[in-house]
This record gives C-alpha cells, sequence and structure tokens, in this order.
C-alpha cells in the first residue's frame, strides 16, 4: 500500500515542475519568441528533460496556452467584476472596464500577441482564442446589462447591442493597435472610455 505521504511529496514535487516548466517557458517566449523557442531550451532552462516538458504540460501550443490560463486566473478580474455589480452609474461601469481591461492587457500584452499572432499555425491556439473571446465577451454582457439595470443605455442599444460596443472599444486589438501607434496606456484609456460612452449612454437631460 502506498503511504500517503509519499503520494502527497510525488504531487508537490509535479506541481513545482510545472511551475519551472512554465516559468521557463514564459522567459523563452519573450526572449526568443513563440516560433523561435524550442523545446530544448525550455527543458534546459528548467533544468528538466524535454520528455518532462511534454508530460507536465505539453508541447509549445500547450504551453502558451497554460500561460494565458494562469494570467487569465487573477484576483484582479474577480475584482474588477465585483466593482462592476455594485456601480452606481453607467460612466462608472465603462470606466471600470476600461480601467480594469487595461490593466490585464497591459500586463499580459506579450502573451496575449503571440496567442493572436500564432493562432493560424495551430488549431490549439485557434480554438483558446475563441474560449478566451468567448469569456471575454461574457464579462462585457455583465457590463452592458449592468448599465441597461441602470437604465442609462441610450435609445435603440438594447444588452446585446451593447456587449458589442463595449467589445468594439475594448477588445484585446483596439488597446494593442493605439499601442502600436504609439498611444501611452492612459491617452488609451481616456479616449476609449470617453468614445464608448457617447456610444452608450443616454444624453443627461437638458438643464
Amino acid at each position: 500500500m502506498t503511504r500517503p505521504y509519499k503520494s502527497a511529496r510525488r504531487t508537490s514535487a509535479a506541481a513545482e515542475t510545472r511551475r519551472a516548466v512554465l516559468a521557463a517557458a514564459l522567459a523563452l517566449f519573450e526572449e526568443r519568441g513563440y516560433v523561435g523557442a524550442t523545446l530544448a531550451e525550455i527543458a534546459t532552462r528548467a533544468e528538466v528533460a524535454v520528455n518532462t516538458v511534454y508530460t507536465s504540460v505539453g508541447g509549445k501550443p500547450q504551453l502558451l496556452i497554460e500561460l494565458i490560463r494562469e494570467a487569465a486566473n487573477n484576483d484582479q478580474i474577480d475584482d474588477s467584476l465585483r466593482r462592476l455589480n455594485t456601480a452606481r452609474s453607467g460612466r462608472e461601469v465603462i470606466a471600470e472596464v476600461a480601467e480594469g481591461t487595461a490593466t490585464v492587457f497591459r500586463d499580459r500584452a506579450w502573451l496575449l500577441g503571440a496567442l493572436y499572432d500564432n493562432a493560424g499555425t495551430e488549431p490549439l491556439l485557434t480554438e483558446a482564442v475563441e474560449s478566451a473571446e468567448t469569456a471575454y465577451a461574457d464579462r462585457l454582457a455583465e457590463a452592458a446589462s449592468r448599465i441597461a439595470a441602470l437604465g442609462e443605455l441610450r435609445e435603440g442599444v438594447d444588452i446585446a447591442t451593447a456587449s458589442d460596443i463595449l467589445w468594439f472599444h475594448f477588445g484585446f486589438r483596439p488597446w494593442r493597435d493605439l499601442r502600436t501607434r504609439g498611444w501611452s496606456w492612459q491617452r488609451a484609456t481616456t479616449w476609449l472610455t470617453t468614445q464608448a460612452g457617447h456610444a452608450l449612454l443616454a444624453e443627461p437631460p437638458a438643464q
């Protein structure tokens, strides 16, 4: 009979190996690019055999996907959703979406860029993009629903349309395009917030 402490020790060692492999993959992807980094280099950086990279995580597509998943599972996103649910105005909802997505995209711009840039070359990466976009669209739909609940959507804009408008302004591509054009994160945040407000919110009554 296998003793429990031996099983726990093996589990702990496996988790540590997985962390080392993912850390090595992240470092080498950043240094050499997703295409340029090799599994042999990742194994060497993690101080494991190449076969261990495969058994602990998988090949290069799985490594990138797992890095994205780890980045997505963070307290910032949960905190942002909680603040959305307590926002007292449509403008506050939009500002929270803008600040929250700016923070996430700023911290993970390289990973997201690598995922999008290489999605066409690997079916697994294509599926990962689709899954990530579906999850993100669901979060934006929550924001649209909150604005609707506050009674502040522009006339003729329903929740589905509001979700699409939020996607148009706060998906990964708008952020990336503005940053590529040399915009600072703050400038991009301010402009996208303003434009989304114009598109989504009812005009305040005339004084």
